[in-house]
């Protein structure tokens, strides 16, 4: 059986989370503008848009107009914090167009991993998942993106606690957006579960994994009636 070696970019287009997927337009960037500041950051962490390096449309904008990436002093995507060579003055407009993905490649294979053993195959390595039956992928793909909406969840609740204090309640909208994501999860995790199920038709829908030994009983030995 051939290696399941496309799983990361077959989860990627299953989570609409390639390289140009998700394009953030002249977007509001954090910091003072003050004449001395040249720290920036951008609300998403994970930006794949390096502003150093950056070509149109992807830029740093000030006043409408982009800055060439020497004006960029240094950029740690990661984090989404950016450095100015010059620091904005008070009534600057600084935005920003960039990429952002939300997951690294080790987490999706984390993902992958855990749909891998979620049907019985491997026990947690990292090359677990490219041992995936080819019937069983779309199920360990389903399962895998109910892990990754599931962290979505969770890291935007830890984004709205960094933004409110215990007093401040969050904003209806903020709410929406955790709950869709947890109704995402729900959802891959239920075909995900179906997917499996239907292939073992006929094992009343509890197959956990595939049965590969014959299990053995034991025959009375009942003497004939007199």
């Amino acid at each position: 059986m051939a290696l399941w070696t496309s799983g990361i970019a077959d989860m990627r287009v299953l989570l609409n989370d390639n390289a140009d997927s998700k394009l953030r337009w002249r977007k509001r960037v954090f910091g003072e503008l003050n004449g001395v500041n040249k720290r920036y950051k951008t609300l998403e962490a994970r930006r794949i848009t390096d502003f150093t390096t950056a070509v149109l449309p992807s830029a740093v904008f000030l006043n409408g107009s982009p800055l060439a990436a020497v004006a960029i002093s240094s950029d740690s995507v990661n984090f989404g914090e950016f450095i100015l060579v010059t620091a904005p003055v008070d009534g600057d407009i600084l935005e920003a167009t960039y990429y952002i993905q939300w997951f690294l490649d080790t987490e999706i294979a984390q993902f992958l991993n855990s749909g891998a053993n979620w049907i019985g195959i491997g026990s947690g390595t990292s090359t677990d998942y490219q041992d995936v039956p080819v019937q069983f992928r779309t199920a360990a793909l389903k399962y895998g993106a109910a892990d990754a909406y599931q962290m979505l969840a969770l890291r935007w609740t830890d984004h709205l606690s960094m933004q409110y204090r215990v007093e401040d309640a969050p904003r209806e909208e903020d709410e929406i957006i955790i709950n869709a994501y947890l109704k995402a999860a729900d959802m891959f995790r239920k075909e995900a579960l179906k997917l499996r199920n239907d292939i073992y038709e006929g094992r009343q829908g509890a197959a956990l994994a595939p049965i590969f030994a014959t299990i053995g009983g034991t025959i009375r030995d009942v003497p004939p009636r007199s």
